[in-house]
C-alpha cells in the first residue's frame, strides 16, 4: 500500500485501537482507489506540463543566436580578395563551360548525358505510386505512357531557349507522383517527377514532343526532362551567333526584376542566372531576353537590372565573392527541385 502523492510505504501496526484501524482500513481502501486511477492522473499531468512547453520550432539553435551566420564574417579580411586560380587556368575553366552551356545548340543528337530520359515510365510500371489525391495511380498510369510516346523518341531536332522560368519534369505532367505517402519522407513535397527548375533565357535542344503536344522534351548538358510547349522559343543561327558572343553577365541576387521598355516585367533574376549582356562595354547594365514572338520563334529584347544585382562573368574566385554570393542564401528555406521558386541542395 501506497500514500500519493510520494508513494511512500504507508505500514499499520497491530497495537492500533479499534477506530485508528477502521480509519486506516478506509485509508486503504480510497489508497487501493487512487492506486487504480494513478495511470490516468499521471498521464493527464503529462500532457498538462506538454501544453505548457514552449514550441521547439519558434526556439533557435544557441550557435544561430551567438555565432554569425553571415559567411563574409568568416574569412580573412586581408586575404578575402585574393584569387584561388591564376587568370590563365580561371579563363580554361571559363571556356570549358561556355562549350558546355552552349552545347545543346550544337548536337546533333541526344545529348550523351541523357542517360535514361523515360525512367519514370519504368518506375510507375514497376512500382505502386501515389497521385496528387494521395491514391494509388491507377487510370492515369496508361495515359502518361500514351502521352510520352516513349517508342517514336526522339521526334524533334531543334534548337530552342526558355522565356521562362520553368520545372523540368520526368514524365509530360504538372501533376505529382509520389512514393508511399504513408512513409516518412516519402509524401508532399517531394514529388518524383519533379527534375528541376530552368531559369530563363537557359539554350536547349528539344529532342521529343509529346502525343498531344503540350509538352517538349528538352536537353541540357546538366538536366533533361520535359517542360511545357508555352515554355521554349526556337532560335537560329544567327540569333545563337549572337548570343554566344556576346558577353554572359551573372544575376548576383534573388528577386531582382527584369524589366523591358516601360517597366514591362520580364521575370525575376536569380542567384546563378547568366544573361548575355546587349553592349560590349564594361559598365552596360542592359541584358538580352528571349520572348517568344510569332511562330513561336525567339525574339530578343533589351532589359535592365538593378546594377548591384548583376556583374560580368566570370567572376573572379575568391574568398570575398564566395561569400558574397553565399550570404543572400541564408535563412532560405529547403525547396524539393525548386518547384515552388526555392533551391534544392
Amino acid at each position: 500500500m501506497f500514500c500519493l502523492p510520494c508513494l511512500a510505504p504507508v505500514h499499520f501496526s497491530p497495537k492500533l485501537s479499534p477506530q485508528t484501524c477502521y480509519i486506516a482500513q478506509e485509508s486503504g481502501r480510497s489508497i487501493n482507489v487512487a492506486n487504480r486511477f494513478y495511470p490516468y492522473i499521471s498521464a493527464l499531468f503529462l500532457l498538462l506540463l506538454c501544453s505548457c512547453a514552449p514550441q521547439l520550432n519558434t526556439i533557435a539553435p544557441a550557435d544561430l543566436q551567438q555565432i554569425s551566420q553571415d559567411p563574409r564574417d568568416v574569412i580573412r579580411s586581408v586575404e578575402s580578395d585574393q584569387p584561388l586560380l591564376g587568370p590563365d587556368e580561371q579563363r580554361q575553366f571559363w571556356d570549358n563551360f561556355r562549350d558546355t552551356y552552349f552545347l545543346p545548340w550544337h548536337s546533333t543528337a541526344p545529348l550523351p548525358t541523357t542517360a535514361h530520359p523515360f525512367w519514370a515510365i519504368d518506375w510507375i510500371t514497376r512500382n505502386t505510386v501515389y497521385d496528387k489525391t494521395l491514391r494509388p495511380l491507377q487510370q492515369q498510369r496508361n495515359a502518361l505512357i500514351q502521352r510520352a510516346g516513349q517508342q517514336s523518341f526522339p521526334t524533334e531536332h531543334r534548337r530552342a531557349i526558355t522565356v521562362v522560368s520553368c520545372s523540368v519534369r520526368a514524365l509530360p505532367t504538372s501533376a505529382p507522383l509520389f512514393y508511399n505517402p504513408q512513409q516518412a519522407g516519402q509524401g508532399f513535397p517531394f514529388d518524383q517527377l519533379q527534375h528541376a527548375m530552368l531559369p530563363a533565357n537557359t539554350p536547349v535542344q528539344v529532342s521529343h514532343r509529346s502525343a498531344d503536344g503540350a509538352w517538349l522534351f528538352v536537353e541540357t548538358a546538366a538536366i533533361y526532362g520535359w517542360v511545357a510547349n508555352s515554355a521554349v522559343a526556337w532560335v537560329d543561327s544567327e540569333q545563337i551567333a549572337r548570343i554566344e558572343s556576346a558577353p554572359l553577365a551573372a544575376v548576383i541576387r534573388d528577386q531582382v526584376a527584369i524589366l523591358g521598355p516601360v517597366d514591362q516585367w520580364y521575370g525575376d533574376g536569380r542567384i546563378g542566372m547568366l544573361l548575355p549582356l546587349a553592349s560590349p562595354e564594361p559598365s552596360s547594365h542592359r541584358v538580352l531576353i528571349a520572348v517568344a514572338g510569332p511562330d513561336q520563334r525567339a525574339q530578343f529584347t533589351e532589359a535592365t537590372l538593378a546594377e548591384d544585382a548583376l556583374l560580368r562573368a566570370p567572376l573572379p574566385l575568391s574568398p570575398q565573392n564566395i561569400a558574397r554570393l553565399a550570404a543572400p542564401m541564408m535563412g532560405q528555406s529547403y525547396d524539393w527541385g525548386e518547384q515552388f521558386g526555392g533551391r534544392d541542395c
